[in-house]
């Protein structure tokens, strides 16, 4: 999923991933770190939830 603020132009990516090898996989793609090498520095993060779908978590923490 992705979020876009279009006062600003910056954007969220939110990713769930079959299981903890496969995010480990991808943390050492290519794609991830073209990424981080064209982010400003300190706008990336990341968290890691175990046991929760992603649907779930943005029901919990959307604004309404």
């Amino acid at each position: 999923m992705y979020a876009v603020n279009r006062q600003n132009g910056y954007w969220q990516g939110m990713y769930q991933w079959e299981s903890k090898q496969a995010l480990e996989e991808y943390k050492k793609s290519f794609v991830y770190k073209i990424m981080n090498k064209r982010a400003k520095i300190g706008s990336l993060s990341s968290k890691e939830f175990s046991d929760q779908a992603l649907v779930s978590y943005i029901e919990k923490i959307k604004i309404s």
